[in-house]
């Protein structure tokens, strides 16, 4: 999917009718499978997980969804969001090591499964033309100048 720079993105996961509880976890990688940011759980009590960003440049982003228990690892073997290196908002403290290489079973022992619905709000489909601030200008600029030309030719005797 693609992000705009200052639009706010949210990914919300939900339940799709299934039985049962199932506790989902979201990660957002950068175009690069860097680690962006990460959620468990909405809150102490609500198991499934949402993810809001605000990005600071436009570009590729890739959502994963998985279920409590399975982690993104890099090519070393580490987990690319471990619980260390978020502060209590699920935001990133440091860069971690990376790119995305595959996923994991962690050290929790609790493996979920079942069925969800996800919601996404600021996201672009891929390959839609997203307009430079700088493209918005000329764009404005060249409207100005062209009521310009119109109102001077309406003018004329």
């Amino acid at each position: 999917m693609t992000l705009v720079l200052d639009v706010p993105f949210r990914a919300t996961t939900s339940s799709s009718g299934g039985t049962g509880i199932f506790d989902t976890q979201l990660f957002l990688f950068d175009a690069t499978g860097g680690a962006v940011q990460y959620n468990d759980d909405i809150t102490a009590t609500d198991f499934f997980s949402r993810i809001d960003f605000l990005p600071s440049a436009s570009g590729r982003y890739y959502l994963g969804i998985s279920a409590v228990g399975f982690r993104p690892m890099d090519a070393d073997g580490d987990f690319l969001y471990p619980r260390s290196a978020f502060d209590a908002t699920g935001q990133l403290r440091a860069s971690l090591a990376g790119p995305l290489a595959g996923w994991s079973l962690d050290d929790s022992g609790i493996t979920d499964s079942g069925t969800y619905a996800i919601a996404l709000s600021g996201a672009v489909a891929p390959g839609t033309p997203i307009p430079t601030p700088g493209s918005l200008i000329l764009v404005a600029l060249g409207l100005g100048i062209l009521a310009i030309v119109r109102r001077n030719v309406w003018r004329q005797p």
